[in-house]
């Protein structure tokens, strides 16, 4: 008669009473262990920087309400999000007047990223935005 062979992960404490529990059935049980030092040490791919990644869908969010902009590049995306910031950050220093503000409500700019700021008087969270990876771009 062949003995059945069960291998389980080992949790301390639960692993030698479902072990037993095994055992009572004529089973031979083995643990193992759930992280490894293979596991820990090595990794398949080097994580990439969403900074450098291209060929994505980009989200900028908004500190000041709910609302984000949500962008596609075949570029490279910190290049992209930084031409966004630098636009938005050229007219910080003219929105905060009620004439300015007017004049920046009449006024159409590159990005809806840079509509939002002026008109709304909002705040971009730059430190917010997240790369999602497009079908071809491979994960890391």
């Amino acid at each position: 008669m062949c003995a059945i062979q069960v291998v389980i992960p080992y949790v301390k404490g639960l692993s030698e009473s479902i072990g037993r529990i095994f055992t009572r059935f004529g089973a031979n049980v083995a643990s193992r262990p759930i992280r490894t030092v293979c596991s820990e040490l090595m990794y398949p791919k080097d994580k990439v920087d969403y900074e450098e990644v291209s060929e994505c869908i980009y989200q900028i969010p908004c500190k000041n309400c709910d609302k984000f902009y949500v962008g596609e590049t075949a570029r490279n995306i910190g290049m992209w999000v930084g031409e966004h910031k630098k636009e938005v950050e050229s007219k910080d220093m003219l929105r905060f007047t009620l004439i300015s503000k007017n004049a920046a409500d009449e006024q159409q700019n590159k990005s809806t990223v840079t509509d939002h700021a002026t008109r709304e008087n909002h705040i971009i969270d730059w430190n917010g935005v997240k790369g999602h990876w497009t079908q071809n771009q491979p994960q890391s």
